[in-house]
């Protein structure tokens, strides 16, 4: 649960996790607003619970036009690429601690976090990234 006004201390133990980002994106598809593959984070569960999984799925709300996503692209490159983003990323969230005493429903899951980078709620399906010119 969320309460606002109320900080929870850190959690005890963040393991990190690997982006992967692999080969059969590109060929599928799947990619971000720079025409370049996405990816995700991913931390394999331990014990018999590897099996269950936790997914999130980032936010970065949508672009509605072409110049707004070439903003996104070229000025915002977080939410448009992964090229800026980290090769090995610690999630700070209670659900993604692998303290059992942090965490006690999922420590021992396996995570997977989905950087957004499309511009479209990961529903996009552009066979070619769109350039245009914006004004500066």
């Amino acid at each position: 649960h969320i309460f606002y006004g109320f900080r929870p201390p850190e959690p005890k133990f963040v393991q990190p996790m690997d982006l992967i980002q692999p080969p059969e994106f590109l060929q599928a598809g799947a990619l971000c607003l720079d025409g370049k593959p996405g990816g995700y984070y991913f931390r394999s569960g331990s014990t018999t619970n590897r099996s269950k999984w936790v997914i999130w799925l980032e936010g970065g709300g949508w672009c509605y036009s072409n110049i707004s996503c070439e903003l996104r692209r070229s000025r915002m490159s977080a939410l448009g690429s992964l090229v800026s983003h980290p090769k090995q990323k610690s999630i700070r969230l209670y659900f993604g601690s692998a303290d059992p005493g942090t965490n006690p429903h999922f420590h021992d899951w396996t995570h997977v976090v989905v950087p957004y980078c499309d511009g479209s709620s990961f529903l996009g399906n552009l066979e070619q990234p769109r350039w245009i010119n914006v004004p500066s």
